[in-house]
């Protein structure tokens, strides 16, 4: 894993700074000593770094500072109050939600952190993998439990990360009650339906096109304008994403642009949908039912898709019809069809390779591919193999195998 950059910051009054390189961004970070005490700590700008160093300094040489103090709510109101751009509010939404649900009542609030042991995680990891919850409320939870203990160590809360070496990995029950991707005859029923409505309800069908045969994420689908679809290469340019939460479109979840190949049914679609709108290239492709929402340059909102996706499924009679099984739904068919891992994780927008592995269906069996190879064990690779020669190869072994070629 690549380590991010470091370097000293030149001028007078900067000696101790130095800024950090991240992957996506740039952090600064002081390391000084005061009165032969050392003190760090890594934040957003160089003068919230600067601002800092000198609060601790005051204490220091006031004789009330101490490297390991704040309870853990105190700590985590710190972390979102320096990483608060960064985050973001629909992200610093759905952490505070974390904390106060999972984290908070478990590990006690109001505990100082540096108290905190690691018996305490390994309790707290117990309590996850016994609640019984979705995998991905408990991921979260863990997440955000580490990340508190990773900021606190940077800032000289604690002397250790007791969360170091601890994973939340799902119990082998919760692995087995995955939920599978739609069947075959659950795709047909759906795509059916919503192409024989396509005229009255383009909208149903080119929903579920992106959601199981693009495999995109809601908020990218919904970010989507007619200038990032090339139809005649038949590519989509996925570069950001709608946030409900901000009601805006911001970059994507993994901050970096992608190309996804186009589906020879969602291209024909788009092809009849952009000759019967005749849409700018700036329109989106999910616009608004709502004029307001119109007006201030907004496409649907995800409970929209949401609802309307789970009327569709009661409809048909099919359960849990929602936008992210078919994204694991897309990531199942391409691996039985034998898609490259590592080309599914690109489509998908994946960070981490092991990513797609919770997107492919753990219980689909064995590739074709990989079934008719293991037949073929013990058969030449081709009929006409030219054997290596035992010895080194001379001019007249040369002439004979080029003879042998032509």
């Amino acid at each position: 894993m690549a380590t991010a950059k470091r370097e000293r910051i030149s001028g007078r009054g900067n000696k101790g700074y130095y800024k950090i390189h991240n992957k996506g961004h740039i952090t600064y970070q002081f390391i000084k000593r005061v009165k032969g005490v050392e003190v760090c700590g890594t934040y957003e700008s160089l003068p919230l770094a600067k601002e800092q160093f000198e609060a601790k300094k005051a204490e220091i040489l006031a004789g009330t500072y101490s490297n390991k103090k704040g309870t853990l709510q105190q700590v985590y109101d710190h972390f979102c109050e320096v990483k608060g751009q960064s985050i973001g509010t629909g992200r610093k939404i759905t952490l505070d939600w974390a904390f106060e649900k999972h984290i908070k009542p478990s590990l006690n609030g109001n505990k100082q952190i540096k108290n905190i042991t690691k018996e305490d995680i390994d309790s707290f990891l117990v309590r996850l993998h016994n609640s019984g919850k979705a995998e991905s409320t408990m991921s979260l939870a863990w997440a955000v439990c580490r990340m508190i203990f990773r900021y606190a160590l940077t800032n000289d809360f604690v002397s250790r990360d007791v969360t170091a070496g601890k994973h939340y990995v799902p119990s082998k029950e919760k692995m087995a009650g995955e939920e599978p991707p739609y069947s075959t005859d659950e795709q047909k029923r759906l795509l059916n339906y919503t192409y024989q409505n396509r005229k009255k309800k383009p909208v149903k069908y080119l929903t579920l096109l992106f959601s199981i045969k693009a495999g995109l994420r809601l908020g990218e689908m919904l970010g989507l304008r007619w200038s990032d679809i090339n139809l005649e290469k038949g590519i989509i340019t996925v570069a950001s994403q709608f946030n409900q939460h901000e009601k805006k479109l911001t970059v994507t979840k993994t901050g970096k642009v992608r190309e996804v190949l186009i589906n020879k049914d969602l291209l024909a679609f788009l092809a009849e949908l952009k000759e019967i709108r005749s849409p700018e290239p700036s329109d989106f492709l999910f616009p608004a039912p709502d004029s307001k929402c119109r007006e201030q340059d907004l496409p649907m909102s995800h409970t929209a898709v949401g609802i309307m996706l789970s009327k569709l499924g009661e409809k048909l009679g099919i359960a849990n019809v929602h936008h992210h099984r078919g994204r694991h739904t897309f990531a199942t068919e391409l691996r039985l069809h034998g898609a490259d891992k590592t080309d599914i994780s690109r489509l998908l927008g994946h960070a981490l390779p092991g990513m797609t592995d919770h997107y492919i269906y753990s219980q689909i069996g064995y590739q074709p591919c990989t079934v008719k190879a293991i037949d073929l064990i013990g058969e030449p690779y081709a009929t006409n193999v030219i054997p290596f020669p035992d010895r080194p190869a001379e001019k007249n072994d040369i002439a004979v195998v080029n003879e042998v070629k032509t």
